[in-house]
Order: C-alpha cells, then sequence, then structure tokens
C-alpha cells in the first residue's frame, strides 16, 4: 500500500493513493516534509497514528505465547509490567486509537485480554461481534 500523508489545519491526513484518482499535475512546487512531521511519520508503528497522541494499553498475555513476547518486542513501546506464576504475563503497549491497537494486538487471539483502558477493551468485543454476525 502507498500512502499520501499530508498535514492541514494542524491535522494529520491520510490517503490510500490506491483510491485517489483524477490527479492533475501542477508545476506547482512544495516545501520539503516539516522536521516534526517527519518524526511523526517515523515513530509510527502503522497507517493508523494519529500525530504525537499515544495511549497506553494494558493486557494480559497467555503463557502458551508468552514466550514470543520475552524474546522480541512484538508490541509499540512494549513493557513487561508482570510474570505471573502461571507464566501469563502483563504488558503495556503504546497505541495511537482503538484501530492501531486492534492491528497490533488481533492476532494473538485468543492469547489475551486488555486490562485497561476498558474503551479499549470494549472496541474489541465490538468488532469481535461484528465479525461473527457479519
Amino acid at each position: 500500500f502507498w500512502y499520501l500523508v499530508a498535514k492541514h489545519d494542524d491535522i494529520i491526513k491520510k490517503f490510500l493513493l490506491d483510491f485517489t484518482g483524477n490527479i492533475k499535475p501542477t508545476k506547482q512546487c512544495y516545501e520539503l516534509v516539516p522536521a516534526n512531521l517527519e518524526k511523526t511519520i517515523n515513530n509510527a508503528n502503522n497507517i493508523w497514528f494519529e500525530g504525537d497522541k499515544k495511549d497506553k494499553v494494558t493486557v494480559e498475555i497467555r503463557s502458551e505465547v508468552a514466550n514470543y513476547f520475552k524474546r522480541k518486542q512484538i508490541l509499540t513501546g512494549q513493557k513487561i509490567i508482570k510474570e505471573k506464576k502461571n507464566g501469563d504475563l502483563v504488558i503495556e503497549f503504546e497505541v495511537s486509537n482503538e484501530q492501531d491497537m486492534f492491528q497490533q494486538i488481533i492476532v494473538w487471539l485468543p492469547n489475551f485480554k486488555i486490562l485497561e483502558p476498558a474503551v479499549y477493551g470494549k472496541f474489541i468485543t465490538q468488532e469481535l461481534m461484528k465479525a461473527i454476525n457479519a
């Protein structure tokens, strides 16, 4: 996928080029990407970023897959907070929004539980219910 990232009225906007049409070239030139925007783009985990906004999400990872998280940082800004006696891990990681969190963690179903914030757990539940009822 190729995206065009732009900043307009201090809002970062992203456009998927596959769906962009009727492009007309102009002779207008634009300055280079501002350093702060380039830094934001370089620090983004995926296209779901929203500027420098980051939320911390705490999850419990089942012991069956805990070793993957102990060997390698899988989630953005991943920190192991606690290893339980049963081998489960409590991990904190950073996300820009619900969609960013969803993209990072969904591949680990059914081996995780969102502990906090509750709004992210609710989002996962709603997305899974949509899939079941589709």
